[in-house]
């Protein structure tokens, strides 16, 4: 994962642009759905038990914004630890 900080022309504003590889984006993934899956409840299915699969067609919006904050935590993170290093 890496980062970039750009200042902004406005006061106490700053750009933080993260990117990440697609092995970090799938891990992320895999991260956000293994912390969720046993919250989420589908028709047919044991509360938890739900494939993934199922659960990425019917809340894939909602999926992708939890696990975009939870890279986004995962990069600050990495970003506030190497600027007090």
């Amino acid at each position: 994962m890496s980062f970039t900080v750009e200042n902004l022309e406005e006061k106490n504003m700053v750009k933080l642009v993260i990117e990440s590889t697609a092995e970090e984006f799938e891990a992320g993934l895999n991260t956000a759905y293994n912390k969720n899956k046993s919250k989420i409840s589908l028709p047919g299915f044991r509360k938890g038990k739900a494939p993934r699969k199922m659960i990425e067609m019917l809340l894939i919006q909602s999926f992708q914004m939890h696990m975009l904050r939870l890279l986004m935590s995962v990069g600050l993170n990495l970003f506030h630890s190497l600027r007090l290093t």
